[in-house]
C-alpha cells in the first residue's frame, strides 16, 4: 500500500492503516506499507501499522521522487534481478519513438493480460495509464467491466450469451493462442477495443485528462492488436477504442520488436530503425453539412463526399495532399464511427 499523508491527514491514515491491518490478519505475508511524509507525520502513524512493515519513502511533490515511488513499485512486482517488466518497456518504447520522430508519440500495446497506454514527448516525459484488461488471460476480466453486451456489439453476427462466454473463458485456457476463425478474431478485436476504452474511462474516473491521449499526432499499435492479419484491422481497433481527435499517423510495430528495443532502451539505448511499419493517417472532422473532401497523390486527384458519420478508406501512394473546404491539410482517412466494424459479411476488411 502506498500513503501519502500530511500533517492534517493523521486520523484518517490511521482508519486506513486499522482497516489493512484487520484485512490482512493472518496472511502469511503482510503487505508492506510505502508512505510519503514528514517526519513528525510519519511517526504519529507508525505505532498504528505494527506489526505490519514501513518503509519511507519521499513525497511525489519533485519529478525524481515520482520516478523514485515508481522504480519502487515496480521492484517490488519483479520475481527476480533486474527483469525488464512489460508496463516499463512500453514507456521506454514510447519514450525513443518521441524522441526520433520529434513529436508525441502514443505507444497503445494490448496484451493477453494487460494493456498500456504510453504518451510521449520528444523532451522525455511520459504519461502512462495501465490496466489489468486483456483479450487472453485477463479476458474474463473485460467482460466483467464492460459487460457482455458491449463486447458482443463489436462482433458482426448473432452469437448468443452463453457460446461467447465459453470462448472468452477458452481463452484463458490458451491466452497465446492465434485465432483460426473469423468468429475468434472478432472476438479478440472486440475485447481490445473495450480493454482499451475501459483503461481510458479508469483514468478519467482518477482525474486524468485523457485528451492528449486522443489527440496524439503519432499512434504506434503493439501486442497483439498489432499482431492482426490486416493492417485494417489493427487500425480500426486503435481508432474504435480511442476515438481519435485531429490528424493521426497510425502504425504497428514489427511481432514485439518494438516492445523488445523498449526494454533494451530502459536499461541503455536501442535502435528503433526498421520496427515500425505506417499503416495509415487518420482525420477526424465534424462537419455541420456535407462537404467535399480532395485528395491528390502520384496516381492523380480523387474527389470524395464527406458527411457526418461516415467512414472513408482510401488508398494513397507516394507524397499525399488532402483539400477539405478548399484549404490543404495533411493526408488522411476520414471519420471513425463506432457502429462500424472491420468485419464485412464475406470476410474481415
Amino acid at each position: 500500500m502506498l500513503i501519502v499523508a500530511g500533517s492534517r491527514d493523521q486520523n484518517g491514515v490511521i482508519d486506513v492503516v486499522e482497516a489493512l491491518r484487520a484485512a490482512t490478519a493472518g496472511r502469511p505475508k503482510p503487505p508492506v506499507v510505502l508512505i510519503a511524509s514528514d517526519e513528525r507525520t510519519r511517526a504519529r502513524i507508525a505505532p498504528s501499522l505494527a506489526p505490519l512493515a514501513l518503509e519511507a519513502i519521499p513525497g511525489p511533490t519533485a519529478a525524481l521522487a515520482r520516478e523514485g515511488i515508481v522504480a519502487r513499485l515496480r521492484g517490488m512486482r519483479r520475481p527476480a534481478g533486474d527483469i525488464v517488466l512489460r508496463d516499463e518497456a512500453v514507456e521506454s518504447a514510447a519514450r525513443a519513438v518521441a524522441a526520433a520522430d520529434m513529436r508525441d508519440t502514443l505507444v497503445l500495446d494490448v496484451s493477453g493480460a494487460s494493456t498500456s497506454l504510453a504518451l510521449a514527448t520528444p523532451t522525455g516525459a511520459v504519461i502512462a495509464l495501465h490496466s489489468h484488461l486483456g483479450v487472453g488471460t485477463n479476458a474474463d476480466r473485460v467482460v466483467a467491466r464492460a459487460g457482455l453486451d458491449h463486447v458482443r456489439r463489436w462482433v458482426p453476427r448473432a452469437v448468443d450469451g452463453p457460446a461467447l462466454l465459453e470462448r472468452v473463458f477458452n481463452r484463458a485456457r490458451w491466452p497465446d493462442a492465434v485465432p483460426a476463425t473469423t468468429l475468434t478474431l472478432a472476438l479478440e478485436m472486440a475485447l481490445a477495443r473495450e480493454a482499451v476504452a475501459h483503461t481510458l474511462r479508469d483514468a478519467e474516473r482518477s482525474g486524468i485528462s485523457v485528451a492528449p491521449f486522443r489527440a496524439a499526432r503519432a499512434i504506434v499499435c503493439t501486442g497483439r492488436i498489432a499482431r492482426f492479419p490486416r493492417a485494417a484491422q489493427c487500425a480500426i481497433v486503435a481508432i474504435d477504442a480511442l476515438e481519435t481527435r485531429g490528424t493521426t499517423c497510425l502504425s504497428r510495430e514489427a511481432p514485439d520488436a518494438l516492445i523488445a528495443a523498449g526494454a533494451i532502451a530502459s536499461r541503455g539505448s536501442a535502435d528503433i530503425a526498421g520496427r515500425i511499419e505506417p499503416l495509415a493517417i487518420a482525420m477526424t472532422l465534424w462537419p455541420r453539412r456535407a462537404m467535399t473532401l480532395t485528395v491528390s497523390d502520384a496516381t492523380g486527384t480523387i474527389e470524395q463526399r464527406i458527411t457526418r458519420g461516415a467512414f472513408l478508406l482510401m488508398p494513397t501512394t507516394g507524397r499525399v495532399d488532402l483539400r477539405v473546404g478548399g484549404s490543404a491539410e495533411t493526408p488522411a482517412l476520414a471519420r471513425w464511427h463506432s457502429a462500424l466494424t472491420a468485419l464485412s459479411s464475406e470476410g474481415l476488411v
